[in-house]
């Protein structure tokens, strides 16, 4: 059976390391080999409007107890996180053979994932924009939505029988190259990449 997993978890903030545990809703076991994002954003005023902004992300896997752990992850971003408005940290963890589902209890760091029951073809249409997006991130943040994107693409690639389902892969391996810093169209894999203009 075909199926994955993506959740968010919303978390409040102070100590220099975060941890929890991802599991099953259903079972309550723990999911081991889980990929957990964690994105650092909030509310920045513009000249006439203000925007959702991403400050940091991190990114880790779950061990055989399905908790993961990040360590050292304070750093001089986090004063210009201070100063956002509605300053917030997500917790996105995905592992396939679940699917997406928000924890809305901003207290836990715990993440449950729910079973996927549906089609071959749902699972693709689900996954097909990497399920998170981060405005305006810095470089170090960029890469860690690039290995996100390329956790769910190489699943996909795995996966994917029709043409349709290996244009969704593709997209999503574009969209991850897109996050890499200094990356852009004209570049190739033999040149190291330079930054657009």
């Amino acid at each position: 059976m075909l199926a994955t997993a993506i959740a968010i978890c919303c978390f409040p903030l102070g100590a220099n390391a975060l941890s929890g545990q991802v599991t099953d809703r259903v079972s309550k076991m723990p999911v081991s080999g889980a990929t957990v994002l964690v994105i650092w954003w909030g509310g920045a005023a513009g000249a006439t409007e203000s925007h959702t902004k991403c400050v940091h992300a991190e990114i880790t896997t779950t061990d055989a107890a399905g908790r993961y752990k990040i360590e050292g992850w304070f750093g001089l971003w986090y004063g210009k996180y201070l100063m956002l408005s509605d300053a917030n940290a997500a917790h996105i963890a995905y592992k396939l053979g679940y699917r997406s589902l928000m924890n809305i209890d901003q207290s836990k760091a715990d993440i449950p994932l729910e079973p996927f029951t549906g089609t071959k073809d749902e699972w693709f249409h689900e996954m097909r924009n990497g399920l998170v997006a981060c405005f305006g991130p810095p470089d170090e943040a960029q890469s860690k939505l690039a290995e996100f994107y390329n956790a769910i693409a190489a699943d996909m690639e795995s996966f994917a029988e029709t043409v349709e389902q290996r244009q969704v892969a593709k997209n999503l391996r574009n969209r991850a190259k897109l996050n890499l810093p200094g990356w852009h169209p004209g570049g190739d894999s033999n040149t190291p990449p330079t930054r657009g203009n």
